[in-house]
Parts: structure tokens; C-alpha cells; sequence
């Protein structure tokens, strides 16, 4: 009974061991953020830009880069790299060379057909001489066997049929239908006009389904359900965005446009009533001489999925989304 019980005990401390590793992993996952960073420099015609994904202190890391017009993927898991793609471009593959084109002999004997033979072939078109006497008992036996063709007769013409009234009565010919030419235009604009009314019932047929589907949905807005909803998702989305946005960064930008200098007036202004929100992280530098578009920057910000998942559950919980839901399901 020990035993049994000994065995049960370590059953237990196994499986609630495999229980607590996994709550740490989900506790991790909501409150361990996700951090991400976002740089990227334009000087004249060339233009880079990295982004970087990491958690839990990089153990997993994901970089993705552009530069040349190739953007390579990369994704590690404890600085083991797992994934490793090209989402555009990639490395150059060498020219394969073409192989030689292998000359065909017809007719030739290679060294290979000819090992092992006794007798060497002639290497001439005439071809090898028959015995006296064969060739004209063969042309014999072909003049026998061959039977006497017939002559050809020739083809008998149907019996004409003999009018009453002799030959000089002829009937008048059948008036023939004048058929109207159809002219390459004509068909062409027929063709079209069938092309453009089956579209027209398509596109009527189109509007008729978005606005059956705008006058639902304003009715399920007129609802005080659906304002209900309404303003709980408006506010589920404002609170994800504002933990999603970046929280740092700063970016240099040079802008030169001498033949538009009421461009460069509003940039300089619109630069300056900003300057109380982005001191230190925007710099503008104007340039009226010369035509200049410079920039380098970078951001950086945390995507917290307890914020996300705590969204996810108040929207779950709701009464009135699920209200809403059934009327959506009720217009299939």
C-alpha cells in the first residue's frame, strides 16, 4: 500500500510541476512586454531601414532589414537561428553555363561498335552486290503476282428527265434572298453593348447588397444596444492604441525646396507650433538654396498583451456585443 501511495504522491508533485510551468509561462507571456524598435536613414537615393522584435530579454528575437532593394528575414530562439527568409529580393545565383551541344553522326560507327567484330565495314554508299541470277527471278515472281489493273470507266451521268411540254419550256429560277452584310463594327458595338448591360446589372445588383447592408447597420446603431457597443469598442481600441504607441524616438530631418519657398514657410511653421509636444525628438533643418530631402530616425515602444487580452474579455463580457452579434448572424 506504500507503495501505491509513493507512486501516487510523485504522480502529483509531476503533474502540478507541468501546471505551475505552464501558469508561469502564460503569466510571462501577459506580463513580460513585447519590445520593438523601428530605425531608418534616406541620403539621397539610398535608403535603409532595420526593425527588431524581442521578448524576455531576447530569448526570441526576430530582425527583419532593407537595404539594395532586399529585405532578408531572420528569427531566433535563444540565439539559435530558427527562421531565415528573403521577403524580397536575395542573394544572386550564379550564371549556369550551358552545356556543350553534342554533335549528332548519322550513319557513323563509333570505335566501341566496332570492337569485337571480324569484319570491318565498307565506309561507302554503294550498296553490296547480288549474285547473278536473283534479281530477274525476283522481277519475274513480281510481274505474276501483280494482277492486270482494269481500265477506269467512265462515270455515267444521271438520265435527265424529260418535260412534258418539250425542251423549250424552262422554269423561271426561285428569286434568291439579298442577305445584309454584317460589317466587323457592327459586331464589334453589339458585343460591347451585351458586355456593358451585363455589367450594369452586376454593379445594380452590388449596390442593392451594400445598401441593404449600410441600412442594417444603421439600424443596429439607432439601437441602444448597439450605441451601447459602439462606445465600448471605441474605447477598448483607444486604450490598446495608446499601449501599442511608440514611447520613445527621435528623428533629423534636412528639407531643402528652393523653387517652392511657400512649401518651405508652412513646414517651418507647422514646425514650430509642434515644438512644445516634440522638443528633442524632431529637428527640422531648412535649407533655401538647394534641393535636399535627408532624414534619420528612430522609434521605439512595448506591446503589452495584458492590456490586449484584458480588452479582449471586457468585449466578451459584454451583453450588448453579444446582442449585436446575433443581429449581424441574423442577416445571412
Amino acid at each position: 500500500m506504500t507503495v501505491v501511495l509513493a507512486i501516487l504522491k510523485w504522480i502529483g508533485i509531476v503533474l502540478l510541476a507541468i501546471l505551475a510551468l505552464i501558469l508561469l509561462i502564460l503569466l510571462l507571456m501577459l506580463f513580460v512586454p513585447i519590445r520593438y524598435r523601428v530605425a531608418g536613414t534616406k541620403a539621397d537615393k539610398d535608403i535603409r531601414g532595420k526593425a527588431v522584435v524581442s521578448w524576455l530579454l531576447h530569448l526570441v528575437h526576430a530582425s527583419v532589414t532593407y537595404e539594395d532593394k532586399k529585405v532578408p528575414l531572420t528569427i531566433r530562439a535563444a540565439g539559435i537561428p530558427v527562421v531565415r527568409k528573403w521577403l524580397l529580393g536575395g542573394p544572386e545565383k550564379p550564371k549556369e553555363e550551358e552545356p556543350a551541344k553534342e554533335e549528332e553522326s548519322a550513319g557513323a560507327f563509333s570505335d566501341e561498335d566496332l570492337l569485337g567484330t571480324d569484319e570491318v565495314p565498307a565506309l561507302t554508299d554503294t550498296p553490296p552486290e547480288e549474285p547473278a541470277g536473283k534479281g530477274k527471278k525476283e522481277k519475274k515472281k513480281k510481274k505474276k503476282d501483280a494482277a492486270p489493273e482494269e481500265p477506269m470507266k467512265p462515270a455515267e451521268k444521271p438520265p435527265e428527265e424529260k418535260h412534258p411540254f418539250g425542251t423549250l419550256y424552262q422554269p423561271e429560277p426561285e428569286p434568291e434572298k439579298e442577305k445584309k452584310p454584317v460589317t466587323p463594327i457592327m459586331q464589334w458595338v453589339s458585343e460591347k453593348i451585351f458586355w456593358l448591360d451585363e455589367k450594369a446589372e452586376g454593379v445594380s445588383e452590388k449596390a442593392d447588397g451594400i445598401l441593404t447592408k449600410v441600412g442594417r447597420i444603421t439600424d443596429l446603431l439607432d439601437d441602444p444596444h448597439g450605441q451601447k457597443a459602439l462606445v465600448l469598442v471605441k474605447r477598448q481600441l483607444i486604450r490598446i492604441l495608446k499601449s501599442i504607441a511608440p514611447k520613445r524616438g527621435k528623428a533629423t530631418a534636412h528639407v531643402g525646396m528652393p523653387d517652392k519657398p511657400e512649401t518651405m514657410g508652412q513646414i517651418c511653421m507647422i514646425t514650430g507650433i509642434l515644438y512644445p509636444f516634440t522638443e528633442k525628438r524632431l529637428t527640422v533643418i531648412p535649407e533655401f538654396e538647394e534641393e535636399v530631402l535627408d532624414a534619420d530616425g528612430w522609434l521605439s515602444g512595448r506591446i503589452w498583451l495584458c492590456v490586449i487580452a484584458g480588452c479582449a474579455i471586457r468585449l466578451l463580457v459584454s451583453p450588448n456585443v453579444w446582442y449585436c452579434i446575433k443581429q449581424v448572424k441574423k442577416w445571412k
